[in-house]
């Protein structure tokens, strides 16, 4: 899962496949999370405050293979209560009068 505006991130990661196989385990390999993070970096649009960016590595080489709503993508086995944490923290900054005044959306 990443989230954007009060500083892009990688918030949690879980892997759900293994050579083709369903293969569900918290984590991820710090080579992906390094690869989201560059991709994060690299690209400025975001489809919304918070979203999924599904990431798989083929002979090697890191590859997006899609970007999801967080609203409608399954967590598998993410760090539930840093999820929880990121999301409540988005919804409440998103809220426009908790919102800084020099902040847009």
């Amino acid at each position: 899962m990443a989230a954007r505006d009060r500083g892009d991130e990688v918030v949690a990661g879980s892997q759900y496949a293994d050579g083709g196989k369903r293969t569900i385990s918290s984590g991820c390999p710090d080579e992906v999370i390094a690869f989201a993070q560059k991709v994060l970096g690299d690209i400025g649009w975001r489809p919304d405050p918070l979203f999924m960016l599904d990431v798989c590595e083929s002979e090697g080489t890191y590859y997006v293979v899609e970007l999801n709503s967080f609203s409608c993508s399954w967590l598998y086995a993410c760090d539930f209560a840093r999820v929880v944490e990121v999301a409540s923290d988005r919804a409440i900054w998103w809220t426009p009068l908790s919102r800084p005044k020099n902040r847009r959306p």
